[in-house]
């Protein structure tokens, strides 16, 4: 039975070592697993070394990876990336089916409620950085990032959202763009 990664949760000291994180689950696998950030009550805002471990090496598993397996990279700071750049959202579903019920004959009556779901799940953003060169993909962002769960206030989580938001895109757009297809 083969194995399929599914999601691995990063520590911010772990950006560090996030490439070769990668290539362990790539050379043993074939794939690599959903990338993650440490969030709820345990984020913690990144410091200027993490961010730029962070970007360095998201550009190196982008160069390495990128034609050769989907890459899904912190899919609630960029859930864009993981989507060819289109606006996706994630929906969490219970492995047993109990929120929405769905059978073969109910998705579109169940619709309206996965709608209602996504809207709670990613609020507006309401920022008005409007020179941005991320701010189309910031109108909506995961619901986490509206709320604190430690002593952190919101407007500082919100701006280490931004930071995050940004290198990670930035970087990942720099790798992109200098890949030879």
């Amino acid at each position: 039975m083969p194995i399929i990664p599914g999601v691995t949760i990063v520590k911010n000291d772990d950006f560090k070592a996030l490439y070769s994180t990668c290539e362990y689950f790539y050379d043993e696998l074939g794939a690599i697993p959903t990338i993650s950030e440490l969030n709820f009550q345990a984020f913690e805002d990144p410091s200027r070394k993490q961010i730029k471990d962070l970007y360095n090496n998201i550009l190196e598993i982008v160069r390495e990876f990128y034609n050769k397996t989907q890459l899904i990279l912190f899919p609630y700071i960029s859930p864009e990336l993981s989507c060819g750049g289109k606006k996706q959202y994630l929906l969490e579903l219970d492995i047993l089916n109990k929120k929405y019920c769905f059978t073969g004959d109910n998705i579109d009556k169940k619709l309206e409620s996965v709608i209602d779901h996504l809207e709670k799940s990613y609020p507006k953003c309401y920022c008005s950085k409007k020179d941005c060169d991320w701010f189309d993909f910031c109108q909506n962002y995961k619901w986490v990032w509206n709320k604190t769960f430690n002593k952190m206030s919101l407007k500082e989580k919100q701006k280490s959202y931004c930071n995050l938001k940004k290198t990670i895109n930035k970087s990942f757009y720099n790798a992109v763009k200098n890949i030879k297809r």
